[in-house]
């Protein structure tokens, strides 16, 4: 078995079960208490692309999960998540989230985890 099987599997899972989950409508900004932000590098990134990432900065992959979410809510109103997929391009982690819209499109929405994927 792939030794990375495991980490992404538990990634995926923890993911999938922060999608169940109500989380209150808060911004997504650093906290004194080492929280986590979804504030991009750059002021032009969208997340539509890998160089458009959405920079999640996080203590543990379920902060920075609950970011990547909390984020989608505050810029995709009405959005719901219909598809999450582990990406590496270059030494970078992403997630890219397939957001279903209200007009029954989607949109796909980039976020570099290299900051938190594999902490725990």
């Amino acid at each position: 078995m792939n030794p990375l099987f495991p980490k992404i599997f538990a990634a995926l899972v923890a993911m999938a079960l922060a999608g169940c989950v109500s989380q209150p409508d808060s911004p997504a900004t650093p906290s004194p208490g080492g929280g986590s932000s979804a504030a991009p590098a750059a002021g032009d990134r969208d997340g539509s692309s890998f160089d458009a990432a959405i920079v999640i900065t996080a203590a543990d992959e379920g902060a920075g999960v609950k970011a990547e979410y909390v984020w989608i809510r505050q810029h995709i109103p009405g959005g719901r998540p219909a598809g999450q997929f582990l990406l590496q391009n270059g030494s970078k982690s992403y997630d890219l989230i397939k957001v279903a819209l209200a007009d029954g499109s989607t949109r796909d929405v980039y976020f570099d985890i290299s900051g938190f994927f594999g902490k725990h």
